[in-house]
């Protein structure tokens, strides 16, 4: 893997586990954010109460409200963060300087 392809894998791995973690965040309380989403008066108010609520930033916000919430059972939440922990892996082997199957 040259140089360019490993910084690209490093910054794919990152952007998908900064997006898993607003998901695992909003779906450790369910509740918390669907009620947040339908009180709030349009989709800017719901991505603001997200913003604040989570802590999350615009594109974690964002990836909350494209949730499909049939993510939310308990076995969907468990393969969410199993996926987290897998990404993490690659980006450590990645940030390492291997590249073999992980």
């Amino acid at each position: 893997m040259s140089d360019d392809e490993r910084r690209a894998a490093v910054a794919e791995c990152e952007r998908r586990l900064h997006i898993m973690s607003a998901l695992a965040r909003a779906l450790d309380d369910p509740q918390m954010v669907l009620g947040l989403l339908v009180s709030a008066a349009d989709v800017d108010a719901a991505r603001a109460a997200l913003r604040v609520s989570l802590g999350v930033d615009e594109v974690q916000a964002n990836a909350i409200l494209d949730l499909q919430w049939r993510r939310a059972p308990k076995s969907e939440r468990e393969t969410i963060r199993a996926d987290q922990d897998h990404l993490t892996q690659v980006l450590r082997d990645l940030q390492a300087g291997r590249t073999g199957p992980g």
